[in-house]
């Protein structure tokens, strides 16, 4: 958001900010959604149907504090964000602070036995149970209510989760990120170890037949028919078609001995077919327009383009590349490349710029692969 106008970057600011307090916060998130659009919900109706009402965090009273907080908000008088008004309760002397003369009052730091995240998630509480008003056209400052001010006077049982503060993540932390799974993982064991015996049969790496997020998608929907494995993830019509009835076969055979209700409806994916910008590349192929322009004239760079084309080719279309390779590289050199891919186990192309040590660059690599899987997969 560094290139946008200032008033944008405050917008985009308490958007990434209202986001954050929704997934950190210990209330209940109907009540909390709702909330945002304006309408209110009594927590006790969720009927445990969110995780933490589900799963309820150790509460504690806050009565008393929750009213020595409006009062502090209350006679600061102004319009405030939640950063100043934590740092004002913490005592903390920021440079909002110090240009308004806050630091010198005598409620500056009364709070400050508590973290900041407890403030926060106090604050939150009182947002939501209307003691504060937020103004969203002025970038989310804060204000005592008039149901704030009638708290103060008359306050009301109130007890509180702090809210989780989730730990900064950086590029290291998703790169060794691991999603749940949530497919059946004997079938998906199984279903690979079928994979690895197809493949052996006509002597191909076992990823073109299927690649693991195929094979977890039919762990889950259990698609017991081509057409059915033809919807599923990465598959499309004449991959299911070429590769797909021993995998059928197998699941009908360890649905009906597991007696597993299928999903009613497998959800029908959109595949090149339907989606215009793979129509358009796939036209453009056909008339032999050079890649780079075919992206210049889709608006993509050309590592989009090439990711276009990877799903594509696994989505079972086959495409012919050739036309655009033969102005690099000779038919030599693509029969070395291909004759290499077909040899591992896993599509990994900085393997393969190693292996030629630099003979090709990374672009060219990933452009014979995608033919090499457009060729021997559909």
């Amino acid at each position: 958001m560094k290139d946008k106008p200032v008033a944008e970057q405050e917008i985009g600011s308490l958007l990434i900010a209202e986001t954050a307090a929704f997934a950190e916060s210990s209330h209940c998130r109907r009540k909390l959604l709702l909330h945002y659009f304006g309408e209110t919900f009594n927590e006790t109706d969720c009927n445990k149907m969110c995780d933490n009402c589900a799963n309820p965090k150790p509460k504690e009273e806050v009565t008393a504090v929750l009213t020595q907080m409006l009062k502090a908000i209350a006679n600061l008088k102004s319009e405030l964000g939640m950063n100043h008004l934590v740092n004002y309760f913490v005592g903390k002397r920021i440079d909002s602070i110090r240009d308004y003369g806050h630091d010198l009052l005598p409620e500056f730091g009364f709070g400050k036995e508590r973290d900041k995240l407890f403030w926060k998630s106090l604050m939150r509480l009182a947002i939501v149970h209307g003691y504060l008003n937020k103004n969203i056209e002025k970038y989310g400052l804060m204000s005592i209510s008039e149901a704030g001010e009638s708290y103060v006077k008359s306050p009301q049982y109130h007890e509180m989760a702090v809210d989780v503060e989730f730990d900064h993540v950086n590029d290291e932390d998703f790169e060794n990120f691991k999603a749940e799974s949530i497919c059946d993982e004997e079938l998906f064991g199984h279903l690979k170890d079928l994979r690895r015996k197809v493949a052996k049969d006509l002597s191909l790496p076992p990823y073109v037949i299927f690649q693991d997020p195929s094979l977890e998608d039919m762990a889950i929907k259990y698609p017991m028919n081509i057409e059915e494995l033809g919807n599923i993830n990465g598959v499309g019509k004449n991959k299911a078609q070429k590769f797909g009835e021993p995998f059928v076969s197998y699941i009908a055979e360890f649905v009906k001995e597991h007696q597993i209700e299928r999903p009613q409806d497998i959800v029908l994916k959109g595949n090149s077919e339907r989606s215009a910008k793979r129509v358009n590349i796939i036209l453009n192929i056909d008339k032999k327009v050079d890649l780079p322009d075919i992206a210049k004239q889709l608006g993509i760079s050309f590592d989009d383009l090439l990711h276009e084309l990877e799903q594509i080719v696994n989505s079972g279309t086959k495409l012919n590349l050739r036309y655009f390779m033969n102005q690099f590289l000779d038919d030599e050199l693509q029969a070395e490349v291909l004759a290499y891919f077909k040899t591992t186990d896993e599509a990994n192309i900085d393997e393969a710029v190693a292996y030629f040590e630099g003979d090709f660059s990374h672009e060219e690599l990933e452009l014979m692969h995608i033919q090499f899987l457009s060729d021997v997969g559909n």
